[in-house]
């Protein structure tokens, strides 16, 4: 059976926007233009990248660009600056990983977040790294990337969990993200964003017989979860998607490994 889908685009204002914010990624990252090094060998400005973010102004108004260079960061992060972007190395051998289950975060609670990079600022860049989350249970809550900012946008980067919600950004008022190139592993609903998204060119692995992606898009008629060029596989069974609330979901010249149930989006 031939599971490839192709769904009509509808075109979003919000989405030119995020277009114009992955340009303005590239003009940085082709001109190797670094603000804050981040070294474990201490060749760098810092050998954490939390202590490199510790360094920001609180009020962040134009681009920083903090480059990581190779090396497993053992961090739990959390971005409140605007216009900040993590430029990793290499995107297998730039690692940030932290174990972290929601359940045990929301027992007792720390000043940085329930998610190994935690994001509370807009306009936010993930560039050419690996975050994982090392908890070993598969299907539970366990964050990779936490976010209520606008404006998230992942680049080349490897998004790994066992648990579930791997990708959380949720501001679902006016929450706009833009990813590219990216691998996406996880359990239940480990992409599910909450307003606009646009997923090119990337993969989806789902660990558990559950649902891969997740829409919520109650606050505005126009939000829409749209991946294109992607593909998806996982375990013997596993579901494409599922939404709580009012969803959309475009899949265009997406293709689907034999393992994936044919289940319709629930």
């Amino acid at each position: 059976m031939n599971k490839t889908s192709k769904i009509r685009f509808i075109k979003n204002s919000g989405l030119t926007l995020i277009f114009s914010c992955f340009l303005i990624s590239n003009s940085y990252t082709k001109n190797n233009e670094f603000d804050i090094v981040v070294a474990l060998d201490g060749s760098g400005d810092f050998t954490t990248i939390s202590s490199a973010i510790a360094s920001l102004p609180v009020y962040n108004y134009e681009r920083t660009v903090i480059y990581v260079k190779n090396g497993i960061y053992h961090e739990k992060l959390r971005i409140e600056q605007d216009y900040t972007t993590l430029l990793g190395e290499s995107v297998d051998s730039t690692i940030i990983q932290f174990g972290q289950l929601r359940d045990d975060w929301e027992k007792v609670r720390d000043a940085i977040g329930s998610a190994v990079i935690n994001i509370y600022a807009d306009d936010v860049i993930i560039n050419n790294l690996t975050v994982i989350n090392t908890q070993p249970e598969i299907g539970p809550h366990a964050f990779c990337i936490y976010g209520t900012g606008t404006r998230t946008i992942l680049l080349n980067c490897n998004i790994k969990t066992k648990g579930a919600d791997a990708v959380s950004l949720w501001n679902y008022k006016n929450g706009m993200y833009y990813h590219a190139n990216c691998h996406f592993e996880g359990a239940v609903d480990f992409v599910c964003p909450r307003g606009w998204c646009y997923i090119v060119n990337s993969s989806f692995y789902e660990v558990k017989k559950s649902a891969s992606i997740w829409h919520a898009g109650a606050s505005d008629e126009s939000q829409k979860f749209v991946i294109k060029n992607s593909s998806f596989d996982g375990v013997e069974g596993f579901k494409l998607g599922r939404h709580h609330y009012e969803a959309q979901f475009y899949l265009i010249n997406c293709k689907f490994s034999k393992n994936m149930a044919n289940v319709p989006i629930y």
